[in-house]
């Protein structure tokens, strides 16, 4: 259960600090340091699919969300409903039934690493991204870009490989999480609006 918690907070600090709607789109990994700025809210559905190597089996979810700088509400609506609130300081999971599970970053040094982190992608701070990850930036098809994160920190790469985030002119449209053992957390977001 922690390294869903861990996997979904990781990637919902991504969100934080890449946001989904700005313009990304550009031609090289400087081009798209420079808009890596939070401007308004985000809310859309998305897709979850896990791949769990050991079994061969994919595992779906699917809810909305809602992004801005200061936090992540994800709330996953099939095939169980549950909510996963990240901000800077907390993450707050609650299930259906109202129970709910908090982890305080001031007591996690992970979780205060990956805040440092974050906090470096929301700068758009190209040399001091580099000092957290191996960055790959390329352009896609049509007028999209594909950017991977390696991590360089072996607390946080001992569990994911590589992040890949795939987007268009607008919005973020995928990010996957590549972990070690040969699983993957692909999100699929869609219906996205700016508030």
């Amino acid at each position: 259960m922690k390294d869903k918690i861990f996997t979904k907070v990781i990637f919902s600090l991504f969100i934080m600090m890449f946001g989904f709607s700005r313009p990304l789109f550009a031609t090289d990994f400087n081009q798209a340091c420079r808009v890596l700025k939070a401007e308004r809210p985000v809310s859309g559905n998305f897709i979850q699919k896990r791949f769990i190597a050991a079994s061969g089996r994919t595992l779906k979810a699917s809810g909305v969300f809602t992004a801005s700088s200061e936090e992540i509400l994800w709330e996953t609506q099939k095939p169980f409903k549950n909510t996963l609130k990240i901000t800077a300081e907390k993450i707050i999971q609650t299930d259906a039934k109202g129970n709910s599970l908090i982890l305080d970053g001031k007591e996690n040094q992970t979780f205060a690493l990956i805040s440092k982190m974050m906090a470096t992608l929301f700068s758009g701070n190209q040399k001091e991204l580099e000092e957290y990850f191996e960055v790959s930036f390329s352009e896609g098809e049509k007028d999209s870009w594909i950017m991977q994160l390696k991590p360089k920190d072996s607390s946080i790469s001992s569990v994911m490989d590589l992040i890949e985030l795939c987007g268009n002119d607008r919005f973020m449209t995928s990010m996957k999480s590549l972990q070690k053992n040969g699983d993957y957390l692909l999100y699929e977001f869609q219906n996205q609006n700016e508030k």
